[in-house]
């Protein structure tokens, strides 16, 4: 997109390519920011565990912002975000919840059987 070395007809007479840049950059300023507040991310020195927090973190608030596209009744507030994040978060475990409900040995366990429990209220 940006072989040539043109000026854009700025001022400064930046190239064109870094005009482009300093347009879009604040998208990604933006998401940075606003996946920082509510992370999966932990720390860990391998790097496709950093990598698969970071897209987990990019899937969630992708699913937030199509979920807020579709029903904006919601707010597009933060507390909102983390409640999604919660609820997302709960529609994932409930299949293996419910699994490990017929499992009789993990339920053999009276503090995992009231765990177990309390997810299901």
């Amino acid at each position: 997109m940006h072989s040539d070395m043109s000026v854009g007809d700025n001022a400064k007479q930046k190239p064109d390519i870094i005009s482009y840049y300093n347009k879009y950059k604040t998208s990604v300023d933006t998401m940075d920011q606003t996946l920082r507040r509510y992370t999966s991310q932990r720390r860990c020195s391998i790097w496709p565990m950093a990598m698969f927090f970071n897209i987990l973190d990019i899937a969630a608030l992708t699913a937030y912002l199509i979920y807020y596209e579709n029903y904006k009744m919601i707010k597009k507030k933060t507390a909102e975000r983390r409640l999604f994040l919660r609820k997302l978060s709960e529609e994932f475990a409930k299949p293996m919840i419910e699994g490990r409900m017929t499992n009789p040995q993990v339920m053999h366990n009276y503090m995992t059987k009231n765990a177990i429990e309390k997810c299901n209220k």
